[in-house]
């Protein structure tokens, strides 16, 4: 999920560029996702941020990301987007 502020360019970039940025870490490889997105979101935030500083861009975004992982629930976040879970007992 992403929820762009200030402009559209921020959520646009994320869509294009963090879910490659996760994947192409050696800890994604190595089965170790919360480093993998750990580091892919901190890649695809000084990436955005560089673009930020050449082109004076103040747009910015939220994002949440979760994966399903086995029976593991592995999710990350960015600004004030927060996931939630609820389980149910049907």
């Amino acid at each position: 999920v992403y929820d762009g502020h200030g402009g559209h360019r921020a959520a646009e970039y994320l869509i294009k560029h963090l879910h490659g940025n996760i994947c192409n870490q050696d800890a994604f490889a190595a089965g170790d996702f919360e480093a993998a997105l750990r580091s892919g979101f901190k890649r695809t935030d000084e990436d955005f941020l560089s673009l930020c500083r050449q082109y004076r861009l103040l747009d910015g975004s939220t994002c949440c990301v979760v994966m399903i992982v086995d029976n593991h629930l592995i999710a990350a976040h960015a600004g004030g987007a927060t996931p939630a879970f609820i389980q149910s007992y049907e």
